[in-house]
């Protein structure tokens, strides 16, 4: 199964202290290149110069809870805390 870790950008927090719904598109888009990438080989944006287009035909979104800053994502998931990861990797 191919995965992907991602911090979220400050920058994507909105007034609540979560990310904004409006970015999540956007994490799974470049999930989705580095996928393309690293486990098939394509570049996307390459083939895009040489005329060839891949596309996404339909996804969906579901929340189970909003991210909030200083949340890292895994295969579009939020991660456990960084103190259990530390220690669980000790």
């Amino acid at each position: 199964m191919f995965s992907k870790m991602y911090d979220v950008d400050e920058d994507h927090i909105d007034f609540q202290k979560v990310v904004d719904g409006l970015y999540y598109p956007f994490y799974m888009e470049w999930a989705r290149h580095a996928f393309m990438k690293e486990a098939r080989g394509i570049d996307i944006e390459e083939e895009f110069r040489q005329g060839r287009i891949y596309m996404v035909l339909e996804y969906s979104l579901r929340f189970r809870q909003s991210l909030k800053k200083g949340d890292r994502i895994f295969n579009g998931r939020p991660c456990m805390p960084e103190a259990v990861t530390n220690a669980l990797t000790c």
